[in-house]
């Protein structure tokens, strides 16, 4: 014997068909276009002030500085 279907059946199926069938084409990755030219912003930009002048000669300073300690040692070394 066939079940009848009541109306209320065949519309939450129909719902969820349409859910489902929402979900997926939302789910589908768009692909954009191939932008033409080269990519906007400069790619080696200073991100950060490691090669500023400023450090830069704080570099020099501090290597002077470790210089001269080691001349210090072994002036030392030799006298002491």
């Amino acid at each position: 014997m066939v079940r009848p279907i009541s109306n209320l059946y065949c519309l939450e199926y129909f719902v969820g068909v349409l859910r489902n069938l929402k979900n997926r084409l939302l789910s589908v990755p768009r692909q954009l276009p191939p932008s033409p030219g080269a990519p906007k912003g400069n790619q080696n930009a200073l991100k950060h002030g490691r090669y500023s002048a400023a450090w830069i000669n704080e570099r020099r300073q501090m290597a002077e500085l470790v210089r001269e300690v080691r001349e210090v040692r072994e002036i030392a070394a030799a006298v002491g």
